[in-house]
């Protein structure tokens, strides 16, 4: 959860430097998301794990999206050091659901 709190907070500062305004409330997507896991938790660990590899598979695909296009190359190491990241969560929670 740290890796996506501090990706949010790198995100918006790039957007803050580059003239924009970041997003600084919840869309319907990240309800959504939220949503899965806490209606997951009636099911037990196993269904918690699910709803979460769902979300970090929806995460990793729009980073794999968004690196495909050409940004400054400092927005670009961004997205792709978070990409790395969401791999890496999307990895772990495809190895405990193995276990």
């Amino acid at each position: 959860m740290q890796d996506h709190q501090n990706h949010i907070a790198a995100l918006s500062q790039l957007v803050s430097q580059e003239g924009g305004s970041p997003a600084d409330g919840a869309d319907m997507k990240v309800i959504l998301t939220k949503g899965k896991v806490v209606i997951a938790n009636l099911g037990g660990d196993e269904t918690i794990l699910k709803a979460m590899l769902m979300n970090e598979e929806v995460t990793n695909k729009s980073y794999e999206k968004e690196v495909k296009k050409d940004f400054p190359q400092p927005i670009q190491a961004i997205l792709m050091a978070h990409l790395d990241d969401e791999r890496r969560h999307k990895e772990w929670l495809e190895v405990a659901l193995l276990e």
